[in-house]
């Protein structure tokens, strides 16, 4: 473990592969995952941590750096600000993303005042990040987000899923935010995931647990299958976002999220998938 006296507090580091950091900071927010070549690293999604994601990097490695976005969410992508001297990669949608940040960042500044002056770069399906002796390739596949990517270590056959891919909960965001995925197209999202990274031996999130096994991925495609042939998820929780009676959200709030009567929770060998009733198939897009 990574330890540093002025840090330590902060964050906390383990190895979970050689070469393989998981960081997680304080308070919790999306992990940051730290991967290490022979002669670059590559940052996994800065997070939106209250201190220094980028000094505590630091304390692990001085090698050169890339950072990788899965998605644009603020909770992946707040801190992508301490690493603008290096390159930054995520999709065309998800750099479309990060740019309106940058134009009017007082529409997202929070507490915490984030750095959106940067330019990411956009890659696509089946970019390939050689670090050296460590070959890392993106491939497209979002319904949580549109322009989410996972990214697949071919040396330790490790999948990092960003928020496609959980044991937790996977939102299907449905009609929640007025974009429409369907079950149907998360289930081939998968398959073609599956395909392209070939055998998965941990499935790496960055949120709740990680890293998971690679069997995670059939059950969320088993899960899938249930549910489009008519087994519907029992739990009617109202909104992809409502979490249950101990959200922290104020009244209003948790009123708001629950005025959607069509969100669904389905859960099946340790996947759990939330998605919309009126949006399973393809055609229903």
């Amino acid at each position: 473990m990574a330890v540093d006296l002025i840090h330590e507090k902060e964050f906390v580091s383990r190895l979970i592969r050689p070469d393989t950091w998981i960081i997680a900071g304080h308070p919790v927010s999306a992990v940051t995952y730290l991967l290490i070549g022979g002669c670059t690293a590559l940052v996994i999604d800065p997070g939106e941590h209250v201190h220094s994601i980028h000094d505590y990097v630091r304390t692990i490695t001085g090698l050169p750096l890339i950072v990788a976005n899965t998605h644009a969410h603020g909770d992946h992508t707040a801190c992508n600000g301490q690493f603008k001297k290096y390159p930054i990669y995520a999709s065309a949608s998800a750099v479309e993303e990060l740019g309106r940040k940058r134009v009017d960042p007082d529409r997202y500044t929070t507490e915490v005042r984030y750095d959106y002056d940067y330019q990411a770069v956009p890659i696509g399906d089946g970019h390939v990040f050689d670090l050296g002796g460590r070959r890392v390739r993106a491939i497209a596949a979002g319904c949580h987000s549109e322009g989410s990517l996972f990214y697949y270590d071919e040396k330790y056959k490790l999948l990092f899923t960003g928020d496609e891919l959980e044991c937790g909960q996977v939102l299907i965001q449905g009609t929640i935010h007025g974009v429409r995925h369907s079950v149907e197209r998360y289930r081939d999202n998968l398959l073609k995931v599956k395909q392209m990274a070939g055998e998965v031996d941990m499935i790496c999130p960055e949120h709740n647990g990680s890293p998971a096994d690679g069997s995670v991925l059939d059950a969320y495609i088993e899960n899938c299958e249930r549910i489009m042939s008519g087994q519907e998820g029992s739990k009617k929780i109202g909104s992809a976002t409502y979490l249950g009676p101990d959200d922290p959200r104020g009244p209003e709030r948790v009123k708001e999220l629950l005025s959607d009567p069509f969100s669904r929770r389905s859960e099946w060998k340790g996947s759990a998938l939330v998605y919309s009733t009126n949006c399973i198939f393809l055609r229903d897009e």
